[in-house]
């Protein structure tokens, strides 16, 4: 990582429109991994594996192509497709990347080799087969990731709903709040002018006693 004035500065990548985002992805995947899945699309010039603020995976990643025709092959044929990476028919999802994050990711020299890591890293990234009992489970997990998706999208329709049914009622209470001041303000007014009118007629009848 690069310094200036010998403090440690980070660098932000622009989004260049060849970047994607992965999701799906298990804790023994790192940034090598990924570079090899996607490279079969075109040249990768980054991939990185997404993680928290204690070094631990979050199952998302960013892939950075060379140009927009590697990208856009990756994003149509892992949406039609089912691309695996590990041994576990958990298949990645892919979609277009609004943003780069300015992280490292996890490389393969920081990832605990565990008997779980050597049982998932069995077998190579691929694409499952229809038929098998990968693309059976794989089409499993992409159909509940797209419910998740349509719930999701649902209950941003019914806050948005919700918020917008709250500013009408808010703004009818407002505009009856200050009609009930008006109100008021009004018959105090009057009850004023009533007051004064007393006691002129008050002083009339004493005067003349």
């Amino acid at each position: 990582m690069p310094y200036f004035l010998n403090r440690q500065v980070k660098i932000r990548f622009a989004t260049h429109g060849a970047a994607l985002t992965v999701r799906n992805l298990l804790p023994t995947v790192t940034n090598e991994l990924l570079e090899q899945a996607f490279s079969q699309f075109g040249p990768v010039e980054r991939a990185i594996v997404v993680t928290d603020d204690r070094g631990r995976p979050t199952g998302k990643g960013i892939v950075e192509f060379g140009n927009k025709v590697a990208a856009r092959k990756a994003l149509e044929r892992c949406s039609e497709g089912a691309l695996l990476l590990t041994t576990t028919p958990c298949p990645v999802i892919v979609e277009p990347l609004e943003h780069l994050d300015d992280e490292d990711g996890l490389p393969e020299k920081l990832l605990q080799k565990t008997p779980k890591y050597h049982k998932e890293r069995g077998q190579p990234p691929r694409f499952a087969q229809p038929g098998t009992f990968e693309f059976e489970y794989s089409s499993r997990w992409k159909a509940l990731d797209e419910m998740e998706k349509q719930q999701r999208e649902q209950v941003d329709r019914n806050i948005k709903e919700a918020k917008e049914k709250l500013e009408a009622e808010l703004e009818s209470a407002r505009h009856e709040h200050q009609l009930m001041l008006m109100r008021q303000g009004t018959s105090s007014g009057q009850e004023t002018v009533a007051s004064l009118s007393f006691c002129s007629d008050f002083d009339d009848v004493s005067l003349q006693i």
